[in-house]
């Protein structure tokens, strides 16, 4: 009966990790980290006369866009000018709010379209060598590869917050096998990996001259949000409570 609560208690802590990925922004914009990271940005937009609070806002702005993670890489209005209060709107969500999962994938889409445009009009201009052109694209596309690890990486948080309700609902049953300890061990480690991503991927950026440098400074200037902590301490409850579940079984047969 204790070891079916135990089950109970991670079937529940599970459920709401995965509930929360969808509905809680994953990463945030630190406003500590950007204030140190991109103290040039912050300086242009005060020597052009804004304060330096409208600075640090219209810096994580220009970051957001120059990645185009706000979710539509055309956001035009039906006559085909540029919808700002969209465009606004959503820039706003990601500074106050943070950056939900859908917004990293959505920044992997954009960037692949940008690439792809990019290397259609390097393609179509015919002022250039073709190793200019190879130059050029070198220089200017964006490699989604940064995105993709935060992007799997939540993934597999995610799945391990599945399987935990899977391996739950097989030790209320009293099925064999539920293999909660591993999962609960993966889940984990996996978590206290995307709340040190931004960590192991800061890079001091001095100056922008190439955009798949936004990328660099995108990541040194977020941290995981309140929600990677939740993901972390819930597998460290299922792990601990696994734990006390394989130690239960082990009494019961002696």
């Amino acid at each position: 009966m204790v070891k079916k609560a135990y089950y109970g208690i991670t079937l529940i802590i599970a459920i709401g990790l995965c509930f929360a990925l969808v509905c809680f922004p994953v990463l945030k914009y630190n406003k500590d980290s950007i204030n140190k990271n991109a103290r040039f940005l912050i300086n242009t937009y005060i020597e052009k006369g804004y304060t330096e609070n409208e600075s640090i806002d219209l810096t994580i702005d220009e970051i957001s866009k120059a990645l185009q993670i706000f979710g539509n890489i055309d956001a035009y209005k039906e006559d085909g000018s540029v919808d700002y209060d969209l465009l606004n709107m959503t820039l706003s969500r990601l500074r106050n709010k943070g950056i939900k999962y859908i917004d990293l994938v959505s920044g992997i889409k954009n960037q692949v379209e940008y690439n792809s445009k990019l290397r259609k009009a390097l393609k179509a201009d015919e002022t250039l060598t073709r190793k200019e052109k190879s130059a050029q694209l070198k220089a200017n596309r964006i490699n989604p590869f940064t995105f993709i690890t935060l992007v799997i990486t939540i993934a597999l948080v995610f799945a391990s917050a599945f399987l935990i309700i899977i391996r739950s609902i097989k030790g209320l049953l009293e099925l064999k096998k539920v293999k909660l300890f591993r999962i609960s061990l993966f889940g984990t480690i996996v978590s206290l990996g995307l709340i040190m991503l931004p960590y192991i991927f800061k890079k001091q950026i001095t100056e922008i001259t190439y955009p798949s440098q936004y990328v660099n400074l995108f990541i040194s200037c977020v941290s995981g949000s309140a929600l990677c902590y939740y993901y972390f301490f819930g597998f460290l409850i299922c792990l601990i409570l696994s734990i006390i579940a394989k130690f239960a079984k082990r009494e019961r047969k002696f």
